[in-house]
């Protein structure tokens, strides 16, 4: 579906741009006394804690510590007694639906008074005249609220974003969703940061919805998140049941529906909470075996420790049995920011990376933080300066400028996980000189890449053809195309699914494929030209050297020792003819077949018994190259068994091809009591070795060449048809 960016944007500003301006103009209606008060130990009085310079407190006379029980109108001598409720801020801390609609009702009564001059009342009975004739200004707002407002417009920005530009999926529209209402919470906070005794209706109601609806819906669209990252745990359309779940929960603390257990306003968000940490156990078991969303998983729960659970433990929970939050409501308010932040990234962005970097990166800045702080603080020491706050503010400023050395120590460490692409290319020269066939360049160069970058998997795709090297799904994944076929092939999950794909990354791989592709080309044109070589000189001994050995041998008598030897000659002749074009394609039973015939009467000849057994399941088939060499191979075995071989006991043959598609080829014999008599110069062994080597087999010699000792040769070939 098509999204509008623009007008995403322009609506959530909007938005956010007339609650701000809205709340804050009832700021502005709001009596500036220049004091505010805290609950005292008693339940019906408050005590002053700050009074500002110059304002109405001031010049009142009221000083800090100062009780006071009760204010009196002077427009018509209405008393008002204090209550705990004068003074509270956030619905939380009331604890039944009763109370809370007191504190409403209390409050509104507040402002009917405080909007007009009236008197303070202490507890010793003196009463002090207060002006409502001098309002909040601009510059009576607290630096909070700046903060807060601040925060509350960027986690806003960064919602629409995501709305406007993030790939459509549940988990992107969960992380906007939650990211609009935090940025509601923010803006509570910020209003509220302001408020130092009375509250204007409009603002009451504002903040009322922005608090207490925002800080349901966040909570609950934060556990549908679990539910959906890295993937659904099942095909439930958790997400919707679960906001409408939120919804009805704060529509039953809205109209005292439903009564819940300890603090009915906190009760059902520990309970979201508690969901939320199963939903994130099962996530991490069904991760565990994929590295891509153990990573996620992993973001995910570094953001839990980091925000979710401090607040679960420092607000929620004290909260839930009507305690007073051990951290201030500001510093949980961050937590759900560090929190949402968390899972944004592991949602969106960071699929892998490592854990290990970010806490040591983490640490290194914290301690580096640390000495620049304690330094500052030795400086003071030191020197006793006066205006102590003021220079502590301005050495923590200055010393920001030593912070560049932080960078230069940070790149020193990051270059160790850079590829250097010079000393990259000269190992893939080494590797690549070593190979046979260009064929084998798609194998080697993924092999060389993969324990290169030491990635997790790789797939090639024949189907999708690639240009050039890139990066894709946010670094997860390098795709490069294919170098011997049609294609490209993917690599996944850098440093073992531990770090994303760099840009580095693919610089050095784009040289090494550039250098792959050339060194293809050269080799196929090196090949192209030994070809044409290899064809020409079949040609020329077909055409010279065949003829004249025919015109020979039909010149010499019937019975004549020289045309039996110039048969031979032409065999062989053709035999390498045969290896010099290897086009010939050949069953290779029948090539066995010919090849044990012919064996078989060298052998009877030499007074030997033979003993073959041949079974294959199925038919296939050889180069001309590959049954010139086998066959030489076992005329090299024959004459062995001939030379050595103890003639009264048979020369056993086996052939078959084995389950993995291996021609398995075992010839053995006994030797003879006098083979030693008879010394060999060793090459044969050697020679078969080499021409097996040729064609890719493998020969294994079991026993010894002792007198009476059974001496076996066995050749494995691996046939590719």
């Amino acid at each position: 579906m098509e999204r509008f960016p623009f007008f995403a944007f322009l609506v959530a500003f909007c938005v956010w741009g007339l609650l701000i301006a809205i709340g804050t103009t009832e700021l502005f209606r709001i009596p500036n006394w220049g004091v505010t008060f805290h609950a005292s130990e008693r339940p019906n009085e408050i005590v002053a804690s700050r009074i500002w310079v110059g304002g109405e407190a001031d010049i009142a006379g009221i000083a800090p510590g100062d009780r006071f029980v009760a204010l009196i109108r002077s427009r018509d001598n209405k008393r008002l007694d204090i209550t705990p409720s004068v003074l509270m801020k956030y619905r939380a801390e009331a604890k039944t639906y009763a109370e809370w609609e007191q504190v409403l009702s209390d409050k509104a009564e507040l402002w009917s008074f405080q909007r007009e001059d009236l008197w303070l009342v202490k507890a010793d009975g003196t009463k002090i005249l207060m002006s409502a004739n001098r309002l909040v200004g601009f510059n009576d707002l607290p630096l909070r609220y700046f903060l807060m407002a601040t925060l509350s417009l960027a986690i806003l920005a960064v919602s629409a974003g995501i709305l406007a530009f993030a790939p459509p999926a549940t988990g992107s529209m969960l992380a906007a969703i939650a990211g609009m209402f935090l940025s509601g919470i923010l803006l509570y906070q910020a209003l509220i940061s302001s408020i130092r005794f009375a509250v204007p209706p409009l603002l009451l109601d504002m903040l009322y919805f922005l608090g207490a609806f925002g800080a349901v819906i966040y909570t609950f669209t934060v556990t549908a998140m679990i539910w959906h990252t890295p993937r659904p745990l099942a095909r439930t359309p958790f997400a919707t049941l679960w906001l409408l779940t939120a919804t009805f929960v704060f529509v039953s603390n809205h109209f005292s529906l439903v009564t819940f257990p300890f603090n009915p306003f906190i009760f059902p968000m520990l309970a979201a909470n508690a969901v939320g940490l199963l939903l994130l156990g099962m996530q991490i078991v069904r991760a565990r075996n994929d590295p891509v969303d153990r990573a996620t998983v992993s973001w995910f729960t570094l953001s839990l420790l980091a925000g979710g659970l401090p607040y679960l433990f420092l607000v929620l929970m004290p909260r839930a049995f009507n305690l007073a939050p051990l951290i201030p409501v500001e510093g949980g308010v961050i937590l759900l920011l560090l929190t949402w932040g968390g899972f944004v990234f592991g949602t969106l962005r960071y699929r892998l990376f490592s854990i290990q970097a970010v806490w040591f990166t983490t640490m290194l800045w914290l301690s580096l933080v640390g000495i620049f702080a304690v330094a500052d603080v030795l400086l003071i020491v030191l020197f006793g300066l006066g205006n102590i706050q003021a220079f502590t503010i301005a050495a923590v400023l200055t010393s920001w400028m030593l912070f560049p050395l932080k960078g230069l120590f940070l790149d020193h460490l990051w270059r160790r996980n850079l590829v250097q692409s010079d000393e990259v290319a000269l190992q893939f020269v080494d590797m690549v000189g070593s190979m046979d066939e260009p064929e084998e360049m798609d194998g080697r160069f993924l092999r060389f890449v993969q324990s290169l970058f030491k990635t997790e998997s790789a797939e090639i795709h024949g189907a999708v053809a690639e240009n050039d090297v890139r990066i894709q799904d946010r670094g997860l994944s390098l795709r490069y195309p294919a170098i011997t076929r049609e294609g490209s092939v993917i690599l996944r999950g850098r440093t073992n699914g531990h770090r994303l794909f760099t840009p580095n990354d693919a610089k050095v791989l784009r040289l090494l494929y550039k250098m792959a592709r050339r060194m293809y080309e050269q080799r196929q044109h090196q090949d192209a030209r030994r070809l044409d070589d290899r064809n020409r000189i079949a040609r020329d001994l077909h055409d010279h050297l065949g003829a004249r050995l025919l015109n020979l041998l039909f010149a010499a008598p019937e019975d004549s020792p020289i045309r039996s030897a110039t048969s031979s000659a032409i065999d062989a002749l053709k035999e390498s003819i045969m290896v010099l074009e290897d086009s010939e394609v050949l069953d290779l039973e029948t090539c066995l077949k010919l090849i044990w015939s012919e064996q078989e009467k060298r052998l009877s000849a030499g007074g030997f018994s033979f003993l073959c057994e041949t079974s294959f399941n199925l038919s296939r088939i050889v180069d001309s190259r590959t049954f010139v060499n086998l066959k030489n191979i076992l005329e090299e075995l024959v004459s062995n068994a001939i030379k050595y071989g103890d003639r009264g006991k048979p020369v056993l043959c086996s052939a078959s091809i084995l389950k993995d598609g291996t021609l398995c080829i075992r010839v053995e014999n006994h030797v003879d009591d006098i083979a030693g008599a008879f010394p060999s110069g060793g090459r044969g062994m050697h020679n078969m070795k080499s021409r097996a080597g040729e064609i890719g087999a493998l020969i294994r010699v079991f026993g010894e060449e002792e007198p009476g000792e059974l001496f076996a040769v066995e050749l494995e070939l691996p046939l590719t048809n």
